[in-house]
């Protein structure tokens, strides 16, 4: 594994940190939901090289995705 695709997936681990930070899975706006779902799969796609801490922090993410969840 290069350490190019661990860094892409840093980053979208971060962003995703944000949003959910942000309270954007919680949002009225389509265009911030569609954003917070985006990572998520984006990230997903790369479950078999997740470190464990990693996939929980995605499995948790989904939960407060789908269960509209405060992430505070």
């Amino acid at each position: 594994m290069t350490q190019n695709l661990r860094e892409k997936i840093k980053t979208r681990l971060d962003d995703l940190e944000t949003c959910l930070k942000a309270g954007k899975h919680l949002s009225s706006h389509d265009d911030e939901i569609r954003e917070v779902v985006e990572l998520v799969f984006g990230i997903s796609k790369f479950s078999r090289i997740l470190t464990e801490e990693e996939k929980d922090f995605l499995q948790c993410a989904m939960i407060a995705l789908t269960e509209q969840k405060s992430w505070t």
